[in-house]
């Protein structure tokens, strides 16, 4: 491996793509030439991208086609999600939810939601009902992380809130001084 001294110690570089051992496969900017690999390369991405596509769908973040398969699950989802954080927020979060919570929420939905659609085109395939299994005890830790949190935020903003009598003494002394400032101004503009 070749060295170089940096700052008065030698240091490691990475060695040029001829100087590699047998068997090394030489840095990713050696990888993509013009060819048949480039184009499937290519070809993934642009499947990856109409993933994604879907799946902002799916979430919401695009308007879900009524045709695709998983709009009645989406569908749940939306009032799920919006239900469960109303709940959380009154019965757990004094009446907040942060968007660590939200963000929490949100991935136990989605999960949620594969776990639906996943139990319903199974029909007996053990790999999809194990992933839709997985994807059901996933939710549930979200939720539990949300509930834990939303409680722990609870707790600290209630803890950490001012003491009602120090703010009314804050808003008496705010009073005095724009009193003072009032009648100062006052006395400057009076005629002597």
């Amino acid at each position: 491996m070749p060295l170089h001294r940096s700052q008065g110690k030698l240091r490691p570089q990475t060695p040029r793509p001829d100087e590699l051992p047998n068997g090394v496969r030489p840095p990713r900017d050696h990888l993509f030439k013009a060819g048949p690999a480039q184009s499937a390369t290519a070809s993934l991405g642009g499947n990856a991208t109409r993933e994604v596509n879907r799946l902002k769908k799916a979430l919401g973040l695009k308007v879900a086609d009524p045709d695709h398969p998983m709009a009645p699950y989406v569908n749940w989802a939306r009032e799920f999600r919006s239900s469960y954080l109303e709940r959380l927020a009154r019965e757990v979060g004094a009446g907040f939810c942060s968007e660590a919570v939200e963000e929490f929420v949100d991935s136990a939905v989605l999960a949620f939601t594969s776990k639906r659609y996943l139990y319903n085109i199974a029909k007996g395939n053990p790999e999809l009902l194990a992933q839709a299994r997985a994807n059901a005890a996933a939710g549930r830790a979200e939720l539990l992380c949300a509930f834990e949190l939303c409680a722990k935020e609870a707790v600290h903003r209630k803890r950490n809130a001012p003491d009602p009598k120090f703010l009314k003494q804050q808003e008496f002394q705010r009073n005095l001084a724009a009193n003072a400032l009032a009648r100062d101004a006052l006395a400057k503009a009076a005629p002597k």
